[in-house]
């Protein structure tokens, strides 16, 4: 860390993923694991049946856990953002770091 602050100043720090969006991340990523569904989760995740990240045809109606996971996704989102000062409970941080002049 010292390396770090002798040559750049962090000009904007912020936390994220506190209480909500942390558990719903390891939630969703632990849930590749379990049996019988685990593979299938994964699969959807990764494959182009995922309409969550990539974009739809106008006439696609968002499938029920599709729905549900951007509903939870924009919760997560405020919750981070209503947070972003608290580094209590967060498990990601953000910054800019500005290179000092010397």
């Amino acid at each position: 860390m010292n390396l770090i602050s002798q040559r750049f100043d962090a000009t904007e720090i912020a936390y994220s993923y506190h209480l909500l969006g942390g558990s719903l991340d390891a939630l969703f990523f632990a849930s590749f694991t379990w049996p019988g569904i685990g593979k299938h989760v994964e699969r959807y995740w990764r494959g182009q049946e995922n309409l969550f990240y990539r974009t739809a045809s106008p006439n696609t109606k968002p499938s029920l856990i599709g729905r549900l996971a951007g509903f939870a996704n924009r919760v997560a989102y405020w919750e981070s953002r209503v947070l972003q000062a608290v580094p209590f409970g967060a498990s990601g941080l953000h910054f800019c770091l500005e290179k000092k002049t010397t």
